[in-house]
């Protein structure tokens, strides 16, 4: 995979790179309504790249700048991002 699916990707770029990490921006965004973006499409896609063994962490590390060197690395980020936006799953 060369890419990460819409809205992901830009969730991704805009409130969890590593010069302008605002994931309490982003929980309080979805907690609020004030997203731009599907936010059930982005549960779904979280919740399916944690589930997963083949997570795309250089895709990961070019839109967001991290240095993660496995899969499993991502995984737990991605799972870390998914309990902080939706804490009540």
């Amino acid at each position: 995979m060369n890419q990460l699916p819409e809205p992901l990707m830009d969730v991704l770029r805009s409130y969890c790179h590593v010069e302008w990490f605002e994931l309490n921006e982003l929980a309080d965004d979805i907690r609020y309504r004030r997203c731009t973006f599907d936010v059930i499409s982005l549960k779904n896609q979280l919740k399916q790249f944690v589930a997963s063994d083949q997570i795309p962490y250089d895709v990961i590390n070019a839109i967001t700048l991290n240095e993660f060197h496995s899969s499993e690395e991502a995984q737990r980020w991605l799972q870390c991002i998914y309990e902080a936006v939706f804490p009540d799953e």
